[in-house]
């Protein structure tokens, strides 16, 4: 208090005296760059002037990069003390970009859940008491994939989006559309920062090879239980003894005798799956072969679509106007929305469907996926969502048609 009542100090504190040489060098920035556009080509020193403004602009980016950085530390810092158990907020290159509570659609239930994005993952928390969060889950960007969903009036579904990667799919919603597009946008600027990186870097063919590897092995977004009364394989009704499980590679819900295998997955442990599931080959986890290699001869259409995608990365492997000859024809069980893939070739692409839709089958392969045509459309489609048995039908609760009580619900001991 004494120090500002000096003269000197012009009613300044030490922590203003201490800013001001920051704060000059863009006060100095601006009275060059208003003395250089004042000062005639041919003077004498506009060169040198010249010369001083770009040097005192490096400094003032230098400086700003600092600052930024300076923030960025402290943010997760702060967010690092917020954190229980052993999750790591403070990585080197690690920069903080967003964070927020959004609405997650677990398996039986909507719940309220703290996400935080970073440059290079997607984490999401639980909630406890003075502002504290333990992370459940947390995803690598570059497995990371969005769908952005319509609302649903008969799912009292609103401002929803779908968040997949190779360990886990899930759909959440934010409590306005505002709240929605900026997450959207977040993730989406997130992802192409981090894209444009990987091409700076030139490991643009790694990616591109990764991305077909994983043409098939993002996790499903589970069926809620509320959406499931009897079993998508065997029929049987559910209830307090017959309970449901989802199957980790499909998402469907089955009963016990339908699921009593295990199997290694893409970015998981050995997980449960239905009986279907666990006919199919286990991935690869080397991503330097094709997951279809050893599917199918030399002259399959699956070898040449492929062969034809290794060649060029822009060829027309499959072509809408192209003659192809049906083996069947399909209906869809379940309705089916392909995650975003970028810029992948049409080979690779993947279609969508609704429940009840009759596909033309092109070709089947023990992948768990189907070349089909639907409409105008060629590409690939999972072979789990197709099958006997009556299709679910969407926008229907099946609790309220059908009169079943809510202790018939059944249990499950699959986890969220």
């Amino acid at each position: 208090k004494k120090g500002l009542e000096n003269p000197a100090c012009r009613g300044l504190d030490l922590r203003a005296m201490l800013i001001m040489p920051i704060q000059r060098i863009p006060r100095y920035r601006l009275l060059l760059q208003d003395l250089l556009d004042s000062t005639p080509p041919s003077h004498v020193d506009y060169v040198d002037l010249k010369e001083a403004l770009e040097r005192v602009k490096s400094v003032a980016d230098e400086v700003d990069t600092s600052i930024k950085e300076s923030q960025n530390q402290q943010k997760l810092f702060k967010i690092q003390k917020l954190i229980l158990g052993d999750f790591e907020a403070m990585k080197p290159g690690r920069i903080y970009i967003k964070e927020g509570p959004l609405t997650k659609i677990c398996r039986k239930d909507r719940k309220r859940r703290y996400f935080f994005l970073f440059n290079d993952i997607l984490a999401y928390a639980y909630e406890y008491p003075n502002k504290r969060y333990r992370v459940g889950r947390e995803f690598e960007l570059t497995t990371v994939s969005l769908i952005d969903l319509p609302d649903d009036d008969q799912r009292k579904r609103f401002n929803a989006f779908q968040i997949s990667s190779e360990a886990k799919s899930f759909i959440v919603f934010g409590a306005t559309v505002e709240e929605k597009k900026s997450w959207l946008d977040s993730l989406t600027q997130a992802l192409y920062d981090l894209k444009q990186k990987s091409k700076q870097s030139n490991s643009t063919p790694i990616v591109l090879e990764t991305k077909l590897k994983r043409i098939s092995s993002l996790a499903p977004v589970w069926i809620p239980d509320v959406e499931a009364r009897m079993c998508s394989l065997c029929q049987i009704k559910f209830n307090i003894a017959i309970r449901r499980h989802h199957c980790r590679q499909c998402g469907h819900v089955v009963c016990s005798s339908c699921s009593h295998n295990r199997k290694q997955l893409r970015g998981q442990k050995k997980q449960r799956v239905c009986n279907n599931c666990a006919e199919k080959p286990e991935e690869d986890e080397d991503v330097g072969k094709d997951r279809h290699a050893n599917v199918g001869g030399a002259g399959s259409v699956d070898s040449q679509l492929r062969s034809s995608l290794a060649e060029s990365s822009d060829s027309e492997a499959l072509s809408d106007d192209d003659d192809f000859i049906f083996i069947g024809q399909e209906i869809a069980r379940y309705s089916y929305e392909p995650p975003a893939s970028g810029s992948l070739n049409p080979a690779a692409r993947k279609l969508g469907f609704k429940s009840g839709q009759l596909v033309n089958v092109i070709q089947k392969d023990k992948s768990g996926w189907w070349l089909v045509k639907i409409d105008q459309d060629v590409g690939w489609v999972p072979a789990s969502y197709f099958g006997p048995g009556t299709p679910q039908m969407e926008n229907t609760n099946f609790f309220e048609s059908t009169g079943f009580q809510n202790c018939t619900n059944g249990y499950s001991r699959d986890s969220e």
